[in-house]
């Protein structure tokens, strides 16, 4: 049986394939799309050369040691889903993110897996609601999201995400498999933009509401990004920012930017008002989104500040 199914064979499923195969999972990857006659084997051709292409890159970075040819020998392919079960414990589905395309594919899925044995299907989708594919699927309970970020691998996050009709036994089968290839993966509720996406677009959207107001140029925008608020995030998570910074600071914030800019995304959440009213605005009060209580805060600072000076030398040293 081989050990994972990739569909769609699209720049996702190089990403994964090759974080996959460099923890000795075979991989067999399956174009569902109807190509016209003659047509068949190139985007599985191209997939297969740009799967190469990134391990011989990791070699040449001294990331991996394995012998090329040995991680590529764990590469298939084949062209549609074929005529019995398909001999996989566990699907990856990266096709387009068009919910009709993904809504074909699950609802014929069905057909393809064997009942006797529980197979579990991971959608790559950055947006779309679980929901939607398990109304489609023969077995609903064995679907889940598994949102990696490009390049799949190299990020090590993966966001799995889960609704009520998720087992227990599919979400565990899902972290496993994650956290030996290598990955950190965090478990959500199915909601629209999960984490990562719903973070990132509001991000994208206000950069360039910033570049529409002529408040500074794309080049000067993305240098603030790259030197000020990305490099903090290496170190520090947005909520552990907060914290640290002051819920305070960030209240006040959102209720003058909201004021002068008029844009009702500014106005501070609702739980950062509650936590106003009970002065927990962070380490200073004991307590903020995060406990403080019993953390020494000399040497929680000195961590964060050795970390931000390697990223700082990481920063000079592509000056070099």
């Amino acid at each position: 049986m081989d050990d994972i199914i990739i569909v769609g064979p699209g720049r996702m499923c190089v990403g994964i394939a090759v974080a996959l195969v460099q923890y000795d999972y075979s991989v067999t990857i399956v174009d569902t799309k109807h190509r016209n006659p003659g047509e068949e084997g190139i985007s599985l051709k191209k997939a297969e050369r740009d799967i190469r292409f990134n391990l011989e890159l990791l070699n040449k970075l001294g990331r991996i040691k394995k012998p090329l040819d040995s991680m590529m020998s764990k590469i298939r392919t084949r062209s549609g889903l074929g005529d019995g079960p398909l001999p996989a414990r566990f699907i990856f589905e990266t096709l387009p993110e068009d919910p009709e395309i993904k809504k074909m594919f699950y609802a014929g899925l069905g057909n393809f897996l064997d009942d006797n044995t529980n197979t579990v299907v991971a959608s790559a989708t950055s947006t779309i609601s679980l929901d939607l594919f398990q109304e489609q699927f023969a077995k609903p309970e064995n679907l889940i999201i598994a949102h990696w970020l490009n390049p799949a691998f190299i990020i090590p996050l993966v966001e799995v995400a889960i609704n009520d009709k998720t087992s227990q036994s599919a979400i565990n089968i899902t972290m496993e498999l994650l956290r030996k290839a290598g990955k950190t993966p965090v478990l959500c509720k199915n909601s629209p933009g999960f984490i990562v996406p719903r973070i990132q677009t509001a991000a994208m959207n206000e950069a360039v509401r910033i570049y529409e107001e002529n408040v500074a140029s794309v080049e000067d925008i993305d240098i603030a990004i790259k030197k000020g608020f990305g490099f903090r995030l290496s170190v520090l998570g947005l909520i552990e920012f907060i914290d640290l910074g002051g819920v305070d600071i960030l209240y006040f914030a959102g209720m003058y930017l909201s004021k002068t800019l008029g844009q009702p995304q500014f106005i501070p959440p609702l739980s950062t008002k509650e936590k106003m009213d009970k002065n927990e605005i962070g380490p200073k009060t004991g307590k903020g989104y995060y406990n403080y209580e019993g953390v020494d805060m000399d040497v929680l600072l000195e961590e964060k500040y050795r970390a931000f000076f390697k990223m700082l030398d990481l920063v000079n040293k592509e000056k070099e």
